[in-house]
């Protein structure tokens, strides 16, 4: 390897197709992986003396990753992760680098990725994919993508567990237990906000993002999180008291906004805050209920502490809970009083109760129904979180979804699932989606085996990816192919049709749309042009250094490389940029 110095290490997250191309969610809401994996860069020195510097690169944040910066920052290696509505716009990108810059070595990961290694290493120009907490092992790997080459790196990776990677035409994967009670814990370090890209005092986070457990100790059959995540983990009150304190510094620099109250938003990123009560219907499988009453009294004596920390009154919190929570008030009063809690987000799924029983929620509707008013009737807002594509789904229930929705939540998010390789319901919804007369289609990997469906626990720790053709929803953002197949109606769900539906979903319920809209306009993220909303990096990009016409033609080809209906508001907003440069004073 090569002797030790500071090497540049480029983080990304490609921008979301979702909706318009913006997730206002996710800019409001920082996604902690990137900023977990600097901070473990940030700790981290190699064997050889190596430190290294990270750099995020939010796109959905700061416009799409320019040639010209990755040349003029010169980074020793680029990591990419993704969600399902991102990784068309990663692979792009992973190609685009990969022509201009050959020799910079590229990792990818997150949930998509690691659920389809083989898909991101074909469409990708990836040198290797990650699987589970990139913690365990991010700095080690960065030693030897940037200290190797050829067959020496090969050897090397084929140490790491949980690696995938091309050799001799095909994928390896190295062993790793996938399933969530084997994986190993490790550290998790704080995120290092100094390492995103363009955080200032003049473009601040809309919020902090604060996480105090890893994974999620239920197994719902459509979620990925329990799989790739690992273990459940609860940490330790000691680090929870350092990510406060991280939070008030930010906040002291400005970095982080504050509200009309004085206040700053905390989001509580663990995909359960809270459980709910200890009881055998909310029992998590293969906990005892002597633990789950450990994790629970633990997490409640956890809220009640922070009221003790004085500077407690600068912040509140929004949380995601399991709808079970309505049933117990101590914990809600806790986080009321405790953790300042004013909006909790219910991962409610769905309206229909087959669905809920067929990816093991252990949930029915009218359970949810009274526990969500519990949350509400204590003066919590609740945000219900609705999907679909589950296998009961057709047009007129996911309609009559919305109305429930709209009927007992304040406010409401829906999106497609895309049943991931790697989560349970890969077993039957996925190839029963796209069977023809309602039979499994089995998977096919790129070498043409073909592989059935798995039904033992070290199966499912072999990793297959699919063939174009027979992929699912997430080609609603690439127009590849239909979404799935509405059984129930005979019907193949277009690009165009699901679309659609979504827009007749959102016109009856109350979308938290208009608050991420109003957090990313007031940190800066975006701003008005030509009656769109366009991200400000973009703006600035473009037209401090250009003359209009130049600017013009500029942002026409910059919304070429952007989803397309992004890249049709920011090309008509070109067409009219000189005048609204004089109305932001920028000539």
């Amino acid at each position: 390897m090569t002797s030790g110095r500071s090497k540049k290490i480029l983080l990304v997250q490609p921008r979301t197709m979702h909706r318009g191309g913006i997730n206002f969610e996710l800019v409001s809401i920082l996604r902690l992986g990137l900023p977990i994996l600097a901070g473990s860069l940030r700790d981290y020195q190699g064997e050889d003396g190596s430190i290294y510097e990270p750099l995020i690169w939010l796109e959905d944040r700061s416009g799409p990753l320019s040639l010209d910066f990755v040349d003029q920052y010169k980074p020793d290696a680029i990591i990419f992760t993704g969600l399902v509505n991102e990784i068309p716009r990663g692979f792009d990108l992973s190609n685009l680098l990969r022509r201009e810059f050959p020799d910079i070595p590229q990792a990818g990961g997150g949930p998509h990725m690691s659920a389809l290694p083989g898909e991101a290493l074909h469409y990708g120009s990836f040198d290797v994919i990650g699987h589970n907490q990139g913690t365990r092992y991010v700095g080690t790997l960065m030693d030897i993508l940037t200290g190797l080459k050829g067959q020496e790196r090969l050897r090397a990776l084929k140490k790491i567990p949980g690696l995938s990677f091309n050799e001799n035409g095909r994928v390896v994967t190295t062993a790793y237990p996938i399933m969530s009670r084997n994986i190993p814990e490790s550290p998790t370090p704080l995120p290092n906000y100094d390492a995103i890209y363009g955080l200032s005092k003049e473009s601040p986070l809309p919020a902090i993002s604060m996480q105090l457990s890893d994974s999620c100790p239920y197994r719902c059959t459509f979620c990925r999180v329990w799989t790739h995540n690992g273990r459940f983990v609860q940490f330790k009150s000691v680090t929870q008291r350092e990510r406060w304190e991280q939070a008030r510094d930010l906040q002291d620099k400005g970095l982080v906004i504050k509200d009309r109250t004085g206040r700053t938003p905390v989001f509580i990123v663990d995909d359960l805050a809270a459980w709910g009560l200890p009881n055998q219907q909310n029992l998590p499988p293969g906990m005892s209920m002597v633990e789950f009453k450990q994790l629970r009294d633990a997490r409640l004596n956890e809220y009640k502490s922070w009221n003790d920390m004085d500077f407690m009154n600068g912040f509140y919190t929004i949380a995601q809970v399991r709808a079970a929570h309505g049933d117990d008030r101590e914990m809600i009063d806790a986080m009321i009083s405790g953790a300042r809690n004013k909006m909790c987000y219910v991962g409610i799924e769905s309206s229909d109760d087959e669905n809920l029983i067929r990816m093991n929620k252990q949930q029915r509707v009218a359970d949810i129904e009274r526990q969500v008013h519990g949350i509400s009737g204590a003066g919590v807002d609740v945000v219900g979180m609705g999907i679909i594509g589950l296998p009961n789904d057709t047009h007129d229930k996911i309609i009559k979804q919305a109305q429930w929705f709209k009927d007992n939540t304040k406010l409401s998010t829906v999106n497609y699932i895309t049943h991931l390789w790697g989560t349970a319901d890969a077993k039957f919804t996925q190839f029963r989606l796209l069977s023809e007369d309602n039979r499994v289609v089995p998977m096919v990997g790129y070498d043409n085996e073909i592989i059935e469906p798995p039904t033992n626990d070290e199966d499912l720790g072999k990793i297959r990816v699919l063939r174009p053709a027979e992929m699912l929803p997430y080609h609603r953002f690439t127009g590849r192919w239909s979404c799935f197949k509405d059984l129930n109606e005979e019907r193949d769900w277009s690009p165009e049709y699901t679309n659609k539906l979504v827009e007749d979903y959102y016109d009856i319920v109350h979308s938290p749309d208009v608050l991420y809209k109003r957090g990313a306009i007031q940190a800066g993220v975006v701003k008005w042009l030509n009656g769109k909303l366009v991200p400000v990096s973009l703006i600035n990009e473009v037209t401090k250094r250009l003359p209009s016409t130049q600017a013009r033609q500029e942002m026409a080809e910059a919304a070429k490389r952007l989803p397309s209906q992004a890249g049709h508001e920011i090309a008509k907003a070109a067409s009219s940029l000189t005048g609204h440069k004089r109305k932001l004073g920028q000539v």
